[in-house]
C-alpha cells in the first residue's frame, strides 16, 4: 500500500510539474497585444508604429522600420554622408543633423537618417509555428516632436550666430563672410528637412520654427550678393597664357560661385598662378614631350595670407614640341576648373568656426 501511495504521489508531482511546464510555455508564446490590436497598445494619437515581418529577424527589423519612414512621403534610399563641415560642427556640439542613429548597420545603408531621428525598436516576436519573426518599430509623438525642436532651435542659434557676424563685419564683402554664408546655407538645408519632418510628426510644433531669415532661400541670397561684391584678380604669365584661355579657365571656376574676376591690380583677392613647361624627347627623338607643372594660390593681398593653394602636373607628347606644347596647354585649361572647384569647396568645408 505504501509503494502505491508513493508511485501515486510521484504520477502526480511528474503532472504538476508538466502542467507547470505546459503553462510557462504557454505564457512564453503569448501573442503580444500590438499584433492583435496595434492601436490599442499603441494609440495613433500618440504613437506611429511600423511592423515587419520575414524569417530573419534584420530584415524583419528593417521592414518595419520602413514602414514607419514611408510616413515622410520619401522614398527610402541609402542615406548620404553629411559634409565634412557639418560632421564636424556637430561634433563640436554646434548644430545638428540628425545623422547619428543607434539602429543596426543594416538599416543605416537602407533608409536615410534623417527618416530615422527618434525611430525605437519597440518589441520582437518569433512565430514558431511559422518560423517567422514580427519587429515593432514605433515613433512617439510628443518625444519626438521635442527631439525635432531642440535640433531646429540649435540650428537657428547657429545660423543666427553667422549672420550676426557678417551684418555687423567692418567690411561685408570678404571671402570668410562668403564662407559663413555658406556655412549658413548648409545648416539651412538640414534645417529645411527636419522642419519638414516635423511638420509631419506635430504640424502645430513646426509652425512656430518657420522663419524666412533662416529660409535656404534667403541666405543663399545672401552669399550671391557677398560673391558679386568681391572682385577677385587672376594674375597668370602672359608669354604662356597668350590667348588667356588658362585665366579664363579660372575666371570660370569663379564664376560659378558667383564671383565677378577682373585683370586689374588692385583688388584685395588676386589669383596667381605660375605655370612650368620642360621639352623632353623618346629615346629614338621621334616623340617630343611637354611636362607641365601648375602651382597657383589664391591670396588675401590686405592681410598677405595664401588662402587657397593649388597645383597640379602632367605630360603631352606629339611628333612636334609645337604640338606636344599646345596638347599640354589644353590639358591645363581642362584641369583647371576641376582643381580650383575642389580645392576652393575644400577651404570652405574646412571652417566651422571663426
Amino acid at each position: 500500500m505504501y509503494k502505491i501511495s508513493k508511485l501515486i504521489l510521484a504520477v502526480f508531482m511528474c503532472l504538476a510539474v508538466a502542467s507547470s511546464v505546459y503553462a510557462k510555455r504557454k505564457e512564453k508564446v503569448k501573442v503580444p497585444l500590438w499584433m492583435t490590436d496595434k492601436n490599442k497598445a499603441y494609440p495613433s494619437s500618440s504613437y506611429y508604429t511600423g511592423v515587419g515581418d520575414d524569417a530573419n529577424r534584420d530584415n524583419a527589423e528593417l521592414k518595419a522600420v520602413e514602414e514607419l519612414a514611408s510616413i515622410f512621403g520619401m522614398d527610402v534610399a541609402s542615406s548620404s554622408a553629411a559634409s565634412k563641415r557639418m560632421t564636424l560642427a556637430e561634433q563640436e556640439g554646434k548644430v545638428s543633423t540628425g545623422s547619428n542613429s543607434s539602429l543596426s548597420q543594416n538599416i543605416l545603408t537602407h533608409v536615410n537618417q534623417e527618416n530615422l531621428i527618434g525611430v525605437e525598436i519597440k518589441d520582437s516576436y518569433y512565430d514558431e509555428k511559422h518560423s517567422t519573426w514580427y519587429v515593432l518599430a514605433i515613433i512617439d509623438i510628443e518625444k519626438v516632436a521635442q527631439i525635432y525642436v531642440d535640433m531646429i532651435n540649435k540650428n537657428q542659434l547657429e545660423m543666427n550666430l553667422l549672420l550676426k557676424q557678417v551684418a555687423t563685419s567692418e567690411d561685408k564683402y570678404t571671402i570668410d563672410n562668403y564662407a559663413r554664408l555658406d556655412f549658413a546655407k548648409d545648416i539651412a538645408l538640414v534645417t529645411d528637412g527636419l522642419i519638414k519632418r516635423l511638420s509631419v510628426i506635430k504640424s502645430s510644433a513646426a509652425t512656430p520654427l518657420r522663419n524666412n531669415e533662416y529660409a535656404v532661400a534667403s541666405i543663399q541670397k545672401k552669399l550671391r550678393d557677398c560673391a558679386v561684391n568681391i572682385p577677385i584678380c587672376i594674375d597668370i604669365d602672359k608669354s604662356i597664357d597668350n590667348d588667356g584661355r588658362i585665366a579664363k579657365s579660372i575666371a570660370t571656376a569663379l564664376s560659378s560661385s558667383g564671383f565677378n574676376t577682373t585683370s586689374g591690380s588692385n583688388e584685395r583677392y588676386v589669383v596667381r598662378c605660375e605655370i612650368y613647361l620642360t621639352e623632353s624627347e623618346s629615346a629614338n627623338g621621334s616623340i617630343k614631350f611637354c611636362e607641365y607643372a601648375v602651382d597657383g594660390v589664391l591670396t588675401d593681398s590686405s592681410i598677405g595670407e595664401d588662402l587657397i593653394p593649388f597645383n597640379f602636373n602632367g605630360r603631352e607628347g606629339s611628333p612636334t614640341i609645337e604640338n606636344a606644347k599646345q596638347r599640354a596647354k589644353n590639358s591645363i585649361v581642362k584641369k583647371m576648373k576641376d582643381t580650383f572647384v575642389k580645392q576652393f569647396n575644400d577651404y570652405l568645408q574646412s571652417f566651422t568656426s571663426f
